[in-house]
């Protein structure tokens, strides 16, 4: 047997069986390798691996060349339709949810149960029955009113933006293809719900001329800036609403402070009334005994006289 090397490994065997392998005992020669460069735009990278991470971008060398080379991007407009898509979708679960509340039949309809009442309706049907009251307790809420018709104006608002032409421009949510439904042909609850013509998950406008990607692909700048302003405008909106006053606190909708004064002051009075009540019932208490004690020494003088004239 014979042994010979190949670098840093060593091998022995049948030098005509090695032959056969296609395996010499000739000396292989190590070459250290050399990392990978490009200039892009007047600027050095280097990559060991041979790929690129630049701006975003990624870019693989796989020859070398000395010759000049164009990288041609293009916008990911699918990114900016589903961010698009998501503000709408939370934006109609939420008004769906409040007009919902507000349209609901008012909770004075039905009255609370007593646990004799429950027991006689059967468990399944008293749950439904407390439930309708709960639905109904926001019914013709003045204050989720004014909730549902600040955002409703806000989305049915114009916002001004700058076109890639330099133009400035007023635009609104139809201009790109994104309306409530028709108010004949729409529930109530559904009347404030947006939808996107082209949306292919939509079957109600699938069929119609996706507005929106066109516009993304031709001014996406245009369309991320109505957007953006149009989010600020619904937080501004909300904002606003729960400025602190005097009846309520910051970031509340409802006038928790006046609230809190009238349980307190109702508080009050019921523990009053209570009093009262209390004194009241202690009052005739007292003329009750008296009166027992005087009728229980009417009675004795009664049976004391009756003995004498027996």
């Amino acid at each position: 047997n014979k042994s010979g090397e190949a670098g840093n490994f060593s091998f022995s065997g049948d030098e005509n069986f090695l032959k056969a392998l296609g395996i010499h005992q000739s000396k292989a020669v190590n070459s250290a390798g050399s990392d990978a460069k490009i200039m892009l735009n007047g600027a050095e990278y280097t990559s060991s691996t041979g790929v690129f991470e630049i701006n975003g971008l990624t870019i693989t060398a796989n020859e070398v060349t000395d010759s000049e080379f164009t990288i041609t991007t293009k916008r990911d407009t699918s990114a900016t339709y589903d961010i698009i898509k998501g503000l709408i979708s939370e934006y109609n679960t939420l008004i769906k949810e409040m007009d919902t509340a507000y349209s609901a039949d008012g909770a004075a309809k039905y009255k609370m149960l007593s646990e004799d009442e429950k027991k006689a309706m059967g468990e399944k049907e008293s749950e439904e029955w407390e439930k309708k009251i709960k639905d109904g307790l926001l019914s013709k809420d003045a204050v989720l009113s004014n909730v549902i018709s600040s955002l409703k104006n806000v989305m049915m608002g114009s916002i001004s933006v700058k076109r890639a032409d330099g133009s400035t421009a007023e635009m609104h949510l139809s201009d790109f293809g994104i309306n409530t439904g028709s108010y004949f042909n729409t529930s109530e609850k559904e009347r404030g719900v947006y939808n996107i013509d082209g949306d292919k998950d939509n079957p109600l406008t699938k069929s119609k001329a996706d507005l929106l990607s066109s516009a993304i692909a031709s001014d996406p700048d245009m369309v991320a800036d109505f957007f953006s302003k149009l989010s600020r405008n619904l937080h501004s909106s909300m904002f606003n609403l729960m400025k602190g006053t005097e009846y309520s606190s910051n970031y509340t909708i409802y006038e928790d402070k006046l609230m809190s004064s009238q349980y307190s002051s109702y508080n009050s009075r019921i523990s009053s009334a209570t009093s009262r009540l209390n004194a009241k019932e202690d009052y005739y208490f007292r003329k009750f005994a008296a009166m027992e004690k005087a009728l229980s020494k009417i009675n004795s003088t009664q049976n004391s006289m009756s003995g004498f004239f027996k």
